[in-house]
């Protein structure tokens, strides 16, 4: 479980190329020689250039060769963050399964920190390394994590490894404001209508693109322009601008073709009218560029966006009682689906049934229609009641205010675990002391998380609440939403279900013919 040191690999090599000489090098060795797995993260240098994740690779495997361990999987992260813990990096959770499962005996990489960059990561590690031994080297750096001493400074390292990238993320988030403060426009790929390299042309021997053509910007601003003037007066569709521009010759800033999803992106860019875009929200004007349209164009245009639906036109039933209801042969929540019969009146039939790719039984369904109709005159019948209404009022009240302490409490608890992490890195805090502090404020964390996804799926269900009426309004309510989708249906059923579960039970048979039997939908106390 040592951390060796070894030589970069003199030549340079493709992923490719490396695999054959990895087929050659364990061909050479017993099969019963150590098996480990080569790790690289491709990360950014200071100066802005990538680093190589072939350069990585052969230098690992050169510790591999020296070593004489066999080599198993090639586990690659590309261009992704080890620090955030948002970010899910596949390559390290498959090689701490591997290691885990006993398929691989170690891991090889270019440098510690291609690893990891937070103590969690580390933990995670060295509960695998407590369970069973393993071969753990890098090509840049030695520890051996079985020494207790070798394992703090390796928990030092990677605190401080964390301070330093929250650091860096800091000052850069605070550069970028100051630079939307000041209007400018961050740098990145060229968009149609603006100026810069050209994305449809390959590459030179130099890794560049030449400009694009200032006549080629200039009718991308026209064509621009022309299209949201036609959206805003409704005299043009995103389709027949696609059409248009495709015909004109234009194409995407990549070479590719126009349809009405990639043309409702580029009219939909705030910077069209001069407008600094930060996670959803107007924060500025653009200096030194003169809008290719005006802001009022542009608002216009994104009110007659939002006003459609996206997408294709959706099925208009709206099954109210999917998810809400169970089966009653497996317990699975049943779904709904139309089927192609249709009544005598000629209205299709719909059902809901308990769908086996999504882990039910497969084997049962029942006609919406029936079911929805019983269902309706449960949920008339609660709402209207008024005791039952206070307490769904009361309950809500509740949740909300419990929710808010939730995540109060959640962001102290992750400040603890950061405090914790920062006097580990300064050396305020002895690694025994870290572990069990680190322990139980994380621990806290997973709890407090749980509890906050909890009452967010609780008030998701619940929908919005329902107001307190009386058996004919709510009836009224009812009929009348079902012309429009259902929401308030579903809203209305999933409030008087509240402490109620649904079941639906197998269907009987009548002279060798299924009959739709009301005791089969049993409404009763959730356990």
């Amino acid at each position: 479980m040592t951390l060796t040191q070894s030589p970069p690999a003199a030549e340079s090599t493709t992923v490719a190329d490396l695999r054959g000489r990895i087929a050659e090098h364990n061909a050479a060795l017993p099969t019963s020689a150590t098996v480990v797995d080569l790790y690289a993260r491709l990360s950014q240098n200071p100066d802005g250039k990538l680093e190589k994740i072939e350069t990585q690779l052969a230098d690992a495997f050169a510790v591999a060769v020296r070593r004489a361990w066999r080599v198993g999987e090639l586990l690659i992260d590309n261009s992704l963050s080890a620090w955030n813990p948002r970010v899910r990096r596949p390559g390290w959770e498959a090689l701490l399964t591997r290691l885990e499962s006993g398929a691989s005996g170690g891991v090889v990489a270019y440098h510690w920190d291609r690893m990891m960059r937070r103590p969690q990561d580390l933990g995670r590690l060295l509960d695998i390394i407590r369970d069973r031994r393993l071969e753990i080297a890098t090509a840049h750096g030695s520890r051996d994590l079985q020494d207790p001493n070798d394992q703090f400074i390796a928990w030092v390292e990677v605190a401080h490894a964390q301070r330093s990238s929250t650091d860096t993320s800091r000052r850069l988030r605070r550069r970028f404001q100051a630079m939307r403060e000041d209007g400018q426009v961050r740098g990145g790929p060229r968009w149609f209508g603006f100026p810069g390299a050209d994305r449809s042309l390959p590459k030179d021997s130099d890794g560049h693109r030449p400009p694009v053509q200032a006549e080629l910007v200039q009718r991308e601003r026209d064509a621009i322009r022309a299209a949201s003037q036609g959206i805003a007066t409704g005299t043009m569709t995103l389709a027949d601008i696609a059409a248009q521009w495709n015909a004109e010759g234009l194409r995407t800033a990549t070479g590719g073709t126009w349809d009405g999803v990639n043309v409702r992106q580029v009219l939909s860019r705030p910077r069209n009218a001069g407008l600094i875009n930060h996670e959803g929200a107007i924060v500025g004007r653009v200096r030194d560029e003169k809008p290719i349209v005006d802001e009022d164009t542009w608002n216009r245009v994104q009110a007659v966006f939002a006003s459609r639906r996206r997408g294709r036109t959706p099925n208009p039933r709206n099954y109210i009682a999917s998810g809400l209801i169970h089966c009653g042969q497996c317990g699975h929540v049943l779904t709904g689906r139309p089927r192609s019969r249709r009544r005598p009146d000629g209205t299709l039939v719909n059902e809901y049934y308990c769908h086996k790719l999504r882990g039910g039984c497969g084997r049962l369904a029942v006609e919406a229609r029936n079911v929805e109709t019983i269902l309706r005159a449960f949920a008339i019948r609660r709402l209207s009641d008024a005791r039952f209404a206070t307490q769904i009022a009361a309950a809500t009240a509740q949740a909300n205010e419990r929710a808010e302490e939730v995540a109060a409490e959640l962001e102290s608890a992750r400040q603890v675990e950061d405090a914790l992490a920062e006097k580990l890195g300064r050396g305020e805090l002895s690694l025994s002391a870290w572990e069990g502090g680190h322990k139980h404020a994380h621990a806290r964390v997973l709890a407090l998380e749980a509890e906050r996804d909890e009452l967010a799926a609780q008030a998701a269900q619940a929908g919005p609440g329902v107001a307190v009426a009386g058996a004919e309004e709510l009836a009224a309510d009812w009929d009348a939403d079902e012309a429009t989708g259902g929401t308030l249906r579903r809203t209305m059923l999933a409030q008087a279900l509240r402490g109620r579960r649904v079941v639906i039970e197998p269907r009987p048979h009548q002279n060798g013919k299924p009959v739709f039997d009301p005791t089969r939908v049993q409404i009763g106390l959730a356990e």
